[in-house]
């Protein structure tokens, strides 16, 4: 890998905070009902998991040992799978099973993604 090309894991974990907020923002005042229903705000919000999964899959190439040092702070193996579900499978994605991984664990992911940025990068 050469050097113009390389990025250290802080980039793609500040990426991971970025997809979250947009994530975030377009769940606003979004149901279940209305998720399932309106294309447009399920895309967007798949389209945003699907970045993070890639940027998972570039923290897991870097040379700075994130997932190593940080096995448990967030569930890599599980994003990463999102990922190519998303983007191999797109069809088959269920709209409930989005919407609970949301509720449930998208503040574990930006709780993860922080602590590893403050910790291994002062940020």
């Amino acid at each position: 890998m050469s050097s113009n090309n390389y990025k250290t894991a802080q980039v793609y974990l500040e990426r991971i905070l970025e997809h979250i907020g947009k994530i975030e923002k377009y769940k606003i005042g979004l149901t279940l009902e209305v998720f399932k229903k309106q294309d447009q705000d399920y895309d967007a919000i798949c389209m945003q998991l699907s970045q993070i999964g890639e940027n998972v899959s570039k923290i897991e190439k870097s040379p700075d040992r994130i997932i190593d040092t940080f096995p448990n702070a967030i569930n890599w193996k599980s994003l990463k799978g999102l990922r190519n579900r998303i983007d191999h499978d797109y069809t088959w994605l269920e709209a409930e099973k989005i919407w609970a991984m949301l509720d449930d664990q998208l503040n574990e992911l930006k709780n993860g993604a922080s602590l590893i940025l403050k910790n291994r990068f002062g940020k």
